[in-house]
């Protein structure tokens, strides 16, 4: 017998708790079973690797050298989460991989000279996740960043 069963069968032969009410009851049991439901939501997951390849957005080719920081974040406590970052260059080809012990969101940014930095929040779905990121070219941009407080800052506004 289902739970839902089994309380709609107290209710309707007359509630065990009569003086609080069959409604209090299904408030109850509904508020329990929302919180049981957001908690595995938020649950981390385990072994999480994030590969991905930094491209020029005008022309599709990889960049080589390019900066990237990956926050992994995971639940600390059952209401505070925290990241672990890993700070990257690509390769040759533009690409980077990092990897981290547990997470429920990875955000990524980038930046290279003459390109203006970009990002992207992600939740993930499994312990794999790639992350492609299209750079614009901006000639009048010469100075880099804090990849970090680009990422962070934009998340709490």
């Amino acid at each position: 017998m289902r739970v839902f069963d089994y309380i709609k069968g107290i209710c309707a032969t007359g509630c065990i708790y009569p003086d609080i009410g069959c409604n209090f009851m299904r408030i109850l049991l509904t508020t329990l079973i929302l919180t049981l439901t957001l908690t595995i939501s938020c649950q981390d997951r385990q072994d999480i690797k994030v590969t991905g390849q930094i491209r020029d957005e005008l022309t599709g080719a990889p960049i080589p050298n390019a900066e990237v920081v990956v926050l992994c974040w995971y639940t600390h406590d059952i209401d505070d989460a925290s990241f672990k970052k890993e700070t990257l260059t690509t390769d040759s080809s533009g690409n980077f991989t990092a990897s981290f012990d547990e997470g429920h969101q990875v955000d990524v940014a980038s930046q290279a000279m003459r390109f203006l930095p970009t990002r992207k929040y992600t939740k993930l779905e499994s312990n794999e996740i790639n992350v492609d990121l299209r750079l614009k070219r901006d000639s009048t941009f010469k100075s880099k960043i804090n990849l970090e407080d680009f990422l962070v800052d934009f998340r709490y506004r």
